[in-house]
């Protein structure tokens, strides 16, 4: 976070992506490792994580929570354009683990 802050993103990247590397349900490294790509340029990788940190956990779409876990301003800030995308929306409105979820099924009658 503090690399990120003082605008040294190739580092923040790195480490994101070492902390991703071993843990692999770790939504908060993941979405900051997400918004950096996306913001460097890396648009579809950064889509890609991002969609993936939310269904992890949906908690970190909320920018308080964000700032309640340290994100600085920097982050923040590009944290707040990226969860405004139509792929991110649209991640954020669908239901955790929704394709894993039993169908009802319609009881024949008789």
């Amino acid at each position: 976070l503090i690399n990120y802050e003082q605008g040294n993103i190739p580092e923040a990247i790195k480490r994101w992506q070492s902390a991703v590397t071993l843990d692999k349900q770790a939504a908060e490294p993941l979405l900051a490792l997400a918004v950096a790509l996306y913001t460097k340029g890396d648009r579809q990788q950064g889509l890609t994580l991002g969609e993936a940190a939310l269904r992890i956990d949906s908690r970190y779409a909320n920018l308080n929570f964000l700032k309640e876990n340290l994100w600085g301003d920097r982050l923040l800030s590009d944290t707040k354009k990226f969860l405004e995308l139509p792929r991110i929306q649209a991640a954020i409105q669908q239901p955790a683990n929704s394709s894993s979820a039993p169908t009802p099924r319609k009881q024949p009658t008789q």
